[in-house]
């Protein structure tokens, strides 16, 4: 397993506007639940970038099963097959794509909403996402 999570060296400002402006409580998280955070965001947003030059972010061994878990379900529903996990150097970099994308969406939101409605624009994108996923289940 591959000892860290990079992210792209150009990434790194956005990361710090979203602690500074403290979106969604973005300080009081640490750089791993950071980068889970940007890389579900890309994911949602099924936007990728490839990264230019990789800055390590945290070590993997943070990394708790959930966390894993969600990982290895992006690899796998981007491979399409769980032959993916055999190579775990390419699950991390498709998060690390992943999250370099979110990153970006999550401050260039953050840009566009008029200061003090993000948090509102974010909770009603959340609630509409798990309304879907809900949806989603009752049908099974």
């Amino acid at each position: 397993m591959p000892d860290r999570f990079y992210i792209d060296k150009e990434d790194r400002p956005y990361y710090q506007k979203a602690v500074d402006e403290n979106i969604i409580n973005f300080k009081n998280k640490n750089q791993k639940e950071q980068f889970l955070l940007a890389m579900a965001i890309g994911f949602e947003n099924e936007q990728k970038r490839e990264l230019k030059s990789r800055d390590g972010f945290f070590f993997s061994n943070y990394l708790g099963s959930e966390d894993k878990t969600l990982i290895n379900a992006l690899a796998i529903h981007e491979h399409g097959s769980t032959d993916i996990l055999a190579n775990e150097k390419e699950v991390f970099n498709i998060a690390e794509q992943y999250a370099s994308a979110g990153i970006r969406i999550l401050v260039d939101s953050i840009n566009r909403v008029q200061f003090g409605k993000f948090d509102k624009t974010f909770e009603k994108d959340l609630v509409e996402m798990l309304d879907s996923l809900e949806d989603a289940s009752s049908l099974r």
